[in-house]
């Protein structure tokens, strides 16, 4: 502007001049900055490198010599050389323009140096200037050299006033950095460093931080774009060519890389950041809010030991690169406080951890019997909580029935709910699949998960098998289990939520610890298991003691007493015991039936049932011919009316109890000439049916001993006949 207030006024004082000009920054040997007003189409301000010229070499002749004042003359071969290489400088300049300079008769040119920079005025005819008009040049350049003392003066406050702004932006990234409390923290620094950036006017789409995998072989992404918070995202390093080249630039030792792209290459660019996790999201959302992808763009990489800045911009910002170097430096002080913080945080992390792996670790050593691990179920779902799994929903231990094909889960929910619940894994195939998973290694993981469309059949089955009805199901889109083998079980938890792989590894570090709950389980069950066994030995052997202790065969009614004495101090709780035998010869069995009135003394009774009876004895006495150790027969519906109509009318004792919805499970354990028997209104354990099966045997040397006696009661009663009529024919 202000050159073009020069050229006209000059003009209006009627001084033929058709080309005006300054020359600042001069430097012997160094480029030409010129800033130039004339009537053709040419750029406001031109830099050019130094050569030889009659013009060039004047104006370093009167540097040197100190003059403030040169004239030149070039006639048209000379003129045209001096174009030809400065026009050569100057690109898309009109060739309308370049014909007229070239096409001149020639160039006559008065400069004035002053202490700062040059003023010269020139016309293409070829006249020189008067010696008035030189002295009215010279009272120009005078002019403007205060106002071009001004003009510096003003750009060093600028310069003053720039170095402050950034100097601020600096403090801020370094205040905010200095005032990280968590390494979570990080993204809102990436975020404070690109609106420092735009607080300086740079021209940034995007800014933030990238650090180096271990093996630099791929960069974690800390971005903001137009001040909004991105979440972290992961980029490898040997996939897209932009990220090649600034993993090649660190490789080489470079601290600083500057890349442009645009056109096809952008595209293809940004099609391949789209799939990867995180940032595909992210640039979907831009562009399904209707905001265009940049189709230019520059790269900006400030390195530094573990990983580098990245600067994304529109355009070219070349006055700005060492501002970005020095947010870089600042970094380094940002990212040593983030190392610090995270090594802080990972050691009072580790003690929590290791606090609340203690904390298991003494409930399961305080174990005295195996429905303690409910306990430690809700040990674990405590520790868990406190160890940051936010919508965790229960944890289980599970316990491997293999001889029954269950599992036993001690389960404790977020509803503050705990028990145990037996569960038929072979009837839900996600389950199954589930155990079959887990059961392939004894560090086996399994991850399932319950979607949307699948939660309502999930919640029947859940209830079917014992849990309480759980009213957050009903609010949510999704179940995640994660499952951890314990060798001959599993270490089980639920969340509303994906559980992270840091957490992941944290459960795992639990299934250790419980391995030791699960010895001392596996101990507890040992011992508990031994002392059963003892005391089922001790029961058989009082039944056994009463059978050799018979003397009359009138005293089988007692030893079934005991019998069935034993079989309830053993835990099981029959209301009777039934001892069946079966007469196959005479078409009938014969039940004597054992049991206690409510003062706990013996009642016994004796029926006889037809051995074709459908609805139980002919299933019974089919196993007995089978030479099964036992039977269970399941009553409902019509057979157990008919049995109970067929009960009836042997005892004569009257039943009126309405059968049509009840159920019955008959189970008996079977001998040489028999059976004994229970009856429960619930399915019995297999413990129960075991029980009966070794009574059974040891009751088969109670029918032995009581036919022993039988016949020799019977060989004593047939001697006293012989007797008595031995005496009669004696007499007579």
């Amino acid at each position: 502007e202000v050159i073009k207030i020069v050229y006209q006024q000059l003009s209006h004082l009627k001084i033929n001049l058709e080309h005006a000009g300054f020359v600042v920054d001069y430097i012997p040997g160094g480029n030409w900055h010129f800033w130039i007003a004339d009537e053709q189409d040419i750029p406001s301000k031109i830099t050019h490198p130094y050569f030889e010229s009659v013009w060039a070499n004047q104006f370093n002749e009167a540097k040197e010599k100190g003059a403030d004042f040169f004239a030149t003359h070039l006639n048209f071969e000379e003129k045209n050389k001096f174009y030809n290489e400065l026009l050569s400088y100057v690109p898309g300049l009109p060739e309308a323009s370049k014909d007229f300079y070239l096409n001149c008769p020639g160039l006559a040119a008065s400069t004035v140096l002053l202490e700062s920079v040059g003023l010269y005025i020139e016309n293409f005819s070829g006249t020189p200037y008067t010696d008035e008009e030189n002295n009215t040049l010279m009272r120009f350049g005078k002019v403007f050299q205060q106002t071009y003392t001004r003009f510096l003066d003003l750009q060093k406050a600028e310069a003053q006033a720039r170095e402050a702004q950034i100097e601020n932006a600096l403090e801020k990234v370094r205040s905010r950095t200095m005032a990280m409390q968590q390494s979570e923290e990080l993204p809102e620094a990436a975020n404070n460093l690109f609106l420092q950036v735009q607080a300086l006017g740079i021209p940034a789409w995007s800014a933030g931080y990238c650090i180096w995998d271990e093996d630099k072989q791929g960069i974690t992404l800390w971005m903001s774009s137009e001040g909004v918070m991105q979440p972290p995202a992961h980029a490898p390093l040997n996939e897209d060519p932009s990220f090649i080249h600034m993993k090649e630039a660190y490789e080489r030792g470079d601290a600083f890389h500057v890349e442009e792209i645009g056109g096809d290459a952008l595209v293809t660019h940004y099609q391949y950041m789209r799939t990867l996790p995180v940032v595909g999201e992210i640039l979907d959302s831009i562009i399904n809010a209707g905001h265009p992808l940049p189709t230019f763009q520059i790269f900006h990489c400030v390195y530094f030991s573990q990983g580098f800045l990245l600067f994304i911009t529109y355009e070219p910002v070349p006055e700005v690169h060492e501002v970005f170097k020095r947010f870089g430096n600042v970094f380094d002080q940002t990212y040593t406080r983030f190392l610090d913080l995270q090594k802080a945080e990972a050691q009072t992390k580790e003690a929590r951890i290791e606090t609340a792996l203690e904390r298991v670790r003494a409930v399961a050593m305080a174990m005295r019997n195996p429905g303690d691990l409910s306990g430690i179920s809700q040990t674990l779902f405590t520790e868990l909580k406190a160890l940051g799994f936010a919508d965790l929903r229960n944890t289980e231990i599970i316990i491997n029935n293999n001889w029954k094909e269950t599992i036993l889960s001690y389960y404790y929910s977020d509803y503050g709910r705990t028990g145990v619940i037996e569960v038929d894994y072979k009837t839900n195939p996600t389950v199954q699949a589930w155990v079959n998973e887990l059961r392939k290694a004894d560090d086996a993981f399994a991850e399932v998960i319950i979607r949307e469309k699948e939660m309502d059949a999930w919640k029947i089955y859940m209830e079917e098998i014992g849990y309480l009805p759980d009213t957050k199901l009903d609010k949510v889109k999704a179940i995640y289990y994660y499952s951890y083998s314990i060798g001959l079980g599993a270490l089980s938890i639920s969340s509303f939520i994906p559980v992270e792989q840091q957490q992941i590894n944290i459960l795992e570090r639990f299934r250790n610890v419980f391995n030791l709950s699960y010895q001392r389980y596996t101990d507890i069950a040992l011992a508990e298991a031994q002392a059963r066994e003892a005391q089922i030995e001790l029961a058989l052997e009082r039944v056994r003691a009463r059978t050799m202790a018979m003397q009359k065969s009138e005293e089988l009614a007692d030893t079934a007493f005991v019998l069935f004495q034993q079989f309830k101090e053993l835990g099981e709780n029959p209301y009777q015991i039934t001892i069946g035998i079966i007469k196959e010869a005479e078409g009938f069995v014969e039940f004597n039936i054992t049991g206690s009135d409510g003062s706990g003394a013996q009642i016994n009774s004796s029926f006889k049932f037809d051995i074709n009876e459908p609805a139980l004895i002919q299933k019974l006495v089919k196993g007995w011919k089978e030479n099964k150790r036992s039977s269970v027969i399941e009553l409902a519906g019509k057979d157990l009316t008919d049995w109970v109509a067929h009960r009836s009318e042997v005892s004569g004792i009257i039943d009126n109890t309405d059968y049509s919805n009840a159920r019955r499970y008959v189970g008996a354990g079977f001998f040489t000439k028999g059976l004994i028997s229970i009856s429960t209104v619930d399915p019995l354990a297999t413990e129960s049916i075991l029980l009966l099966e070794r009574f059974a045997q040891v009751f088969d040397q109670t029918y032995t001993r009581f036919h022993d006696l039988q016949k020799a009661e019977a060989q004593s009663r047939e001697a006293q006949i012989e007797l008595a009529l031995e005496r009669v024919r004696a007499r007579t």
